[in-house]
């Protein structure tokens, strides 16, 4: 799957669950070492949280993207987070893109 910066940070902050069960979590560790910031690319994009809680990186890199190979069961996990959103009528604007590219991967 290819994730853009925005993509990334979707998921870690707007779609995997804080607590859940084991497996969730095992889960959810899986995908967050797939997809966190390096301290390296931290910097290279220029990615910082603001005192009112957003994230900024630098424009031009916008359209970077990381192409992730997720397992079978992270895209069932994945599917799983969003059907849970899409229940609670919980998709913002912002995360209607990254919950879109994950349907369409299953």
């Amino acid at each position: 799957m290819e994730l853009l910066i925005a993509d990334r940070l979707n998921i870690i902050y707007g779609l995997l669950p804080a607590k859940g069960s084991m497996l969730e979590m095992a889960l959810r560790k899986e995908i967050l070492e797939k997809i966190e910031f390096s301290s390296k690319e931290t910097e290279k994009i220029g990615l910082e949280s603001k005192e009112d809680g957003s994230i900024k990186w630098n424009d031009k890199h916008d359209k970077d993207i990381l192409t992730i190979d997720f397992k079978p069961k992270e895209i069932v996990f994945l599917c799983e987070q969003v059907d849970r959103l899409d229940i609670e009528k919980e998709i913002s604007t912002h995360l209607f893109n990254i919950c879109q590219k994950i349907k369409d991967a299953n």
